[in-house]
């Protein structure tokens, strides 16, 4: 009987066995190419033929050399692609006329290694659809050690125009996997014909995966039409993902046309995910409403980053309300901890106005910011907060100074770093702000080792250390150290403010760090310093001053450790100090560390401009380096002259801008040539008096708005405003000839012969335009509001040749003479916005309805010769409503108010000499 032997049922299982993997080879010149390409002798020359052939868990090996794609490859098994030699020798591309994306991965075991991929151009696959990925579509599996370069992922079909849909992850787009040490670089998402909007255009992440250790540069999304640019780098639109410890630089958003806002330059958060170990620079969002150059940030935790050098920018828009806002960030949710936000810019080139740009360093309008330091950040002069603009969320433990740009001066007051209109700032650190509220908050400088080499670590004697509030979420600090620590050595370990937590005071080597008392005064101070230190010796320090930074020391002594020197004249001093002892050498020199302002800024005709202008020789002539060498609470004085402007002045600190004779004898005007207008007035503490402004012409392609003076805040008040002209072109309006009014207070003013004019369109305000603020005892007189020349219109199209009034309120004020054109006829209407008004005199008003009148002359003493002091016989006098703020003060013509009964309208009070009263002239 035949018996089955043990070794027998060996080779039967053995031979039912699969056998091992094999190796597949891919190279442009094998001996004999031949399936199943197992050797470089037999490879395969394209990579399709070889993934064709390999199994599951199988590797395709691929040499140098530069390979065509001919139609999208799919690995939707675990297939291993790796190159030989890496990418720099070893390129995937799409070569022929057709569009489609070079690759999908799809499966948790794939993995594509070191290669180039590059020329890829994914486009929808239906009608009106979005294009998903224009080098990689990621859905599973690995993509390592890869460049993916200069793909591009268009919305709609091939040939589909107009189109509705997105471009998405112009280089890749994933929805699971990992895409690990890679670069995704000069990849384009954009849009098609008609308007359509772009995404993503490095990479577009839709799902749980992860991007790790990879850079992302040169990447572009681009909305055509009315379509929008959004996120040039790296996109996040799905829960659960990562992208951690990547380079994402020099990315943009923009968009075609000045209709469609742009966001996200290199980042763009908008899920419950996180972005960890980031550096995000150099990143842009360009073109009307540009939101978040750095990161845009709705949900999700952005922990751990640099954000540096990011910027947004808005061209010449013809929409006034253009605004780019957040060159560092843009927070609506989401929260932003341990982070630097540094030298991020906000900018606009279009209309100069109060709020054209918001928050160069971070925009929070929701969200959480938790230990960040905010720093070296600037937007435009007119902008709104140069570190934080804030309208809700909250700030903790953070760090908003030194926001302006420190490359090109080494101080200037005229920054922001601060602007808070709601929200909480609290336990945190700040000064030269703009609403601020909040508790636990520190003013003092926060002593950085070295702001100018960004080293904002914070030093010896901080008022940062130990001072801001325990937080439970955060562990560690920027650079792994363990929050907290005891830094100022009282045995409590507190947290600090800002992204770095200092070291235990008595460790580490000898570091010195000065602290000044006080650090700004006005025209001269004795000022105390303290030479702070820490190390772990700090026995026998001898402590060498120098004052002025001029090389020559002033004091010097082991007993030196508290000092103190009178600067006798304003200026910016440097100062420095020397800690030494057996342990070491320690150096700190503080930049403008003292600063000594003039009370008093003078401005006079042949003064020799020399900086601080603080005595009448060293005057200046200008007025915008008169108004930035002015600290809060300062004047700037302006002798008789006439100073003239080729851009607008900007006030937004509360500086009062006067002159010494009234407005008879000091001129602000255009000089000639120049499309300008005058003011920009911001502060609700600023004053502008005693001045006349006129002779502006500011013109623009777009909305034009202000022709002598734009105002948000702040007081202007006994001036004369007179033959100013604003114009807006080919087809948008112009308003507020003479004033535009967001807010503040106009009061004792003659606005006289001032004209808005629209080329085919409304003009509104030949005098003023008011949506916000109070109109005070004006004289309005002789304006023009001129619209739709050339046009048919009806005359109602332009209102208000003296005043357009949406919002605001109008007392005690006369409006009179003024008229609009549409083109024709000529009507005389003083007012838009009849209810506005109270105690005032226009024909459009009701007589006795809220103290108003009616009549069509006040009876000035002589109109003709530009006289409007009001006549004895005028229905105007005494006939204003009397408030507070006319005790002990003058009108326009220096007289006191009150002279009668009541407070007279208009800008000038008429003294009345009783009858009977006897003049004896000698």
């Amino acid at each position: 009987m035949f018996r089955i032997q043990p070794w027998m049922i060996l080779l039967v299982v053995a031979g039912v066995q699969p056998g091992p993997a094999a190796d597949r080879y891919v190279r442009l010149d094998p001996t004999a190419s031949a399936h199943p390409y197992e050797t470089w002798d037999s490879a395969a020359t394209n990579i399709h033929d070889a993934i064709t052939a390999a199994g599951e868990g199988e590797t395709v090996w691929i040499t140098n050399g530069s390979y065509a794609v001919t139609n999208e490859i799919v690995l939707g098994s675990g297939v291993i692609i790796k190159s030989v030699n890496g990418r720099n020798v070893t390129t995937l591309r799409r070569t022929l006329a057709s569009e489609y994306r070079l690759f999908r991965i799809n499966h948790a075991d794939a993995v594509l290694d070191g290669f180039t991929i590059t020329n890829g151009y994914g486009r929808a696959t239906t009608a009106g659809g979005s294009s998903l990925g224009g080098g990689v579509r990621l859905d599973a599996g690995t993509v390592r050690n890869c460049r993916i370069v200069g793909n591009t992922s268009r919305a709609g079909m091939e040939g589909e125009s107009p189109n509705t849909g997105w471009g998405y992850g112009g280089g890749v787009y994933l929805t699971a996997g990992h895409l690990e040490n890679t670069d995704v670089l000069n990849n384009i998402a954009r849009g098609s014909g008609g308007s359509s909007s772009a995404d993503g255009a490095g990479i577009f992440m839709d799902g749980a995966g992860t991007i790790s250790s990879c850079t992302i540069t040169g990447n572009y999304a681009y909305g055509t039409g009315n379509g929008q640019g959004h996120c040039g780098g790296v996109r996040i639109a799905a829960a659960n993902g990562i992208l951690a410890g990547s380079i994402i630089h020099g990315n943009r958003a923009a968009s075609a046309n000045n209709v469609a806002a742009n966001y996200g330059g290199g980042v763009y958060l908008t899920a419950d995910s996180v972005v960890s170990n980031c550096t995000i620079s150099a990143n842009r969002v360009t073109f009307w409403q540009s939101f978040g150059a750095g990161v845009y940030l709705t949900a999700g935790l952005v922990t751990d980053c640099m954000i540096v050098s990011n910027r947004a920018e808005t061209g010449n828009s013809y929409d006034v309300n253009a605004t780019p806002t957040g060159g560092g960030v843009y927070m609506t949710g989401g929260t932003l901890c341990n982070s630097i936000i540094a030298r991020n810019q906000a900018t606009q080139t279009g209309q100069i106005r109060p709020g054209a740009t918001r928050g160069a360093g971070i925009a929070l309008l929701g969200g959480r910011v938790e230990h960040c330091t905010i720093t070296r950040n600037w937007g435009d002069r007119w902008g709104w907060g140069d570190g934080l603009y804030q309208t809700a969320g909250e700030v903790f433990n953070s760090i908003a100074f030194h926001n302006f740009n420190d490359t090109v001066t080494n101080y200037t007051a005229d920054h922001v770093n601060l602007l808070q209109t709601g929200g909480t700032f609290g336990f945190s650190c700040t000064t030269n702000t703009f609403g601020l509220s909040g508790t636990s908050n520190v003013i003092g400088d926060p002593g950085f080792i070295s702001r100018l080499t960004g080293n904002y670590r914070l030093s010896p004697g901080s008022p940062c250390i130990d001072t801001g509030t325990n937080l439970a979420s955060i562990a560690s600090d920027l650079d792994g150290n363990p929050r907290s620590r005891d830094g100022n050595g009282d045995a409590a370990s507190v947290p600090d403010m800002g992204a770095y937590e200092a070291a235990p005071l008595n460790t580490g080597p000898l570091q010195v760090n000065i602290t000044a008392s006080p650090e700004a005064a006005f025209d001269a101070a004795t000022v105390n310093f303290t030479a702070r230190v820490a190390g772990a010796d700090t026995t026998g320090i001898t402590y060498t001053w120098d004052y002025t930074n001029d090389g020559t020391p002033d004091d010097s002594g082991t007993d030196k450790g508290s000092v103190s020197h009178t600067y006798s004249a304003p200026g910016y001093y440097t100062v420095k100090v020397t800690a030494e002892n057996s342990a070491g050498t320690s150096i700190v020199t503080r930049v403008a560390g003292v600063r000594i302002f003039p009370s008093t800024v003078y401005m006079k005709p042949g003064g020799s401009g020399t900086f601080p202008f603080d005595t009448p020789a060293k005057a200046t002539t200008n007025l915008q380096p008169a108004i930035d060498a002015a600290a809060p609470g300062a004047t700037v004085l302006l002798d008789d002259g006439i100073y003239q402007l080729t851009t607008p002045a900007i006030i937004r600190r509360g500086i009062t801008l006067t002159s010494v004779n009234g407005p008879a004898d000091s001129f602000v005007e255009r000089k000639a040539g120049a499309n300008t207008r005058l003011l920009v007035v911001m502060h609700p503490d600023a004053i502008v008096e005693r001045l006349t402004l006129r002779n502006a012409n500011f013109q623009r392609s777009g909305m034009a708005y202000g022709g002598a003076l734009w105002m948000s805040a702040g007081m202007v008040r006994n001036c004369v405003i007179t033959n100013n002209l604003v114009q807006g072109l080919p087809n948008q309006p112009g308003a507020g000839g003479g004033v535009y009014m967001t807010g503040g207070t106009l009061r004792n003013n003659l606005l006289f012969r001032n004209g808005c004019r629209s080329s085919n369109s409304s003009a509104h305000g030949g005098g003023i335009h008011l949506t916000a603020g109070m109109i005070q005892n004006c004289t309005v007189v002789s304006n023009a509001s001129e619209g739709a020349l050339g046009s048919a219109d009806t005359a109602d199209t332009s209102r208000g040749g003296g005043v357009y009034a949406t919002g605001g309120s109008a007392s005690n004020s006369i409006v009179v003479f003024n008229w609009i054109r549409n083109p024709t006829p000529t009507v005389g209407i003083q007012i838009s916005g009849t209810n506005r008004f109270g105690y005032s005199h226009a024909s459009e008003l009701a007589t006795g309805v809220n103290g108003n009148l009616a009549t069509v002359e006040p009876l000035f003493v002589d109109r003709l010769a530009v006289n409007f002091i009001l006549h004895g016989d005028s229905p105007a006098l005494d006939a204003g409503r009397d408030q507070d703020w006319m005790e002990n003060t003058q009108d326009l013509g220096m007289t006191p108010r009150i002279q009668g009964r009541r407070v007279d309208m208009g800008a000038y009070e008429t003294i009345i000499i009783p009858k009977g009263t006897v003049i004896i002239v000698r």
